[in-house]
């Protein structure tokens, strides 16, 4: 993804139709209180937090989490594309064009 408006069609394209569908066949187990934020709202707090864009928004935000005192690995969903053949380019681009980014920025500060 090169800008913030793939990131943005990837996921109200792709990401939020799973989540309205998950969303419907869910059944919750354990009450919690409120409501779950609709599919929508969850789409839009991936857009907001997540390593989804741009690769410096997403070496910015890897790094701001690795930046937390005690984390020192971090998961990533690359499936959220949908196709094979989007995942691995996913996949590529974060090996080639992220996590190098990410180490370089790291090891350049000190150790907490």
């Amino acid at each position: 993804m090169r800008s913030h408006e793939q990131a943005r069609d990837l996921v109200h394209g792709t990401v939020v139709p799973f989540f309205t569908r998950a969303h419907a066949e869910y059944v919750m187990l354990e009450e919690r209180a409120g409501d779950q934020p609709p599919p929508e709202a969850m789409g839009e707090l991936l857009l907001a937090t997540q390593a989804i864009g741009p690769v410096k928004l997403c070496v910015e935000r890897i790094a701001t989490r690795l930046a937390v005192p005690g984390v020192s690995r971090v998961l990533l969903h690359v499936e959220s594309a949908g196709e094979p053949d989007a995942v691995m380019a996913n996949l590529d681009r974060l090996a080639i064009d992220v996590v190098p980014r990410v180490r370089a920025n790291s090891a350049s500060r000190p150790r907490r």
